[in-house]
């Protein structure tokens, strides 16, 4: 074998590592995002509680969420949580790092649904974010965190 041959292989091993290792921390991500998302919310609850906002908030345990409809209506709940942002002027506030992961975790979401072209085709009978029913921003929250642990089965422990 040739130097030359050598150093093409460890090249080659190497590449080979660094794809798997990068898939590998991609599913990782995606899993601590959705922890991460829920830690934040949680944090902020003192703000939804003070909240006298009303914002669309589909129930999954009342049946109001389709099995089809779960991603569209994760994505409902976080442009809601822009508009409570928004309402509650959340970017002034200390808190905005934590709206910060929230909003790291949309853009994510939204990659990760451009990616699956077969979500959109099921998602086609779901209703939109406007025909749901509008509730106050702590049972929206509560309602968030059941469409989360749902989807993802990640529970965090909640201060109730």
């Amino acid at each position: 074998m040739e130097p030359n041959d050598h150093c093409r292989v460890c090249h080659r091993t190497e590449v080979l590592l660094c794809v798997l290792i990068l898939s590998f921390l991609d599913t990782c991500i995606g899993a601590v995002d959705t922890a991460a998302v829920q830690v934040c919310l949680e944090k902020m609850r003192p703000i939804f509680q003070k909240s006298d906002a009303l914002l669309y908030a589909p129930s999954i345990e009342k049946g109001e969420i389709g099995e089809n409809c779960k991603t569209v209506s994760l994505k409902c709940y976080l442009l809601e949580l822009n508009v409570i942002f928004l309402e509650e002027g959340i970017w002034e506030r200390p808190e905005a790092h934590l709206a910060q992961c929230i909003r790291h975790f949309n853009v994510s979401f939204s990659e990760s649904l451009m990616k699956s072209s077969s979500q959109a085709s099921s998602s086609d009978s779901c209703p939109p974010c406007e025909a749901q029913t509008l509730k106050n921003a702590t049972i929206f929250l509560e309602r968030m965190f059941s469409l989360l642990q749902r989807m993802y089965a990640e529970p965090v422990k909640r201060n109730l």
